[in-house]
């Protein structure tokens, strides 16, 4: 699709993974790189599991905001 650029935001990664990210972007922000990283919920009080239909639900719901906001009201 030959974006002008990928920048990617992440709120915690270990220092391995953002050096590689580095290679493959045009800029990387990371709020947190701990050397001791086992996975992203060790950093959260709540990283439930989310179901594949929450996903849909709440990228359809994303999806119609977006249209609807691009679509000049009619008066």
């Amino acid at each position: 699709m030959q974006p002008a650029g990928i920048v990617v935001g992440t709120p915690v990664d270990p220092p391995d993974t953002v050096i590689r990210l580095q290679r493959e972007v045009n800029e990387l922000v990371c709020v947190e790189m701990p050397e001791s990283f086992y996975g992203v919920g060790q950093f959260y009080v709540d990283f439930s599991q989310v179901s594949d239909q929450e996903v849909n639900e709440l990228l359809d719901r994303a999806f119609q905001e977006d249209r609807e906001q691009a679509t000049p009201a009619v008066m």
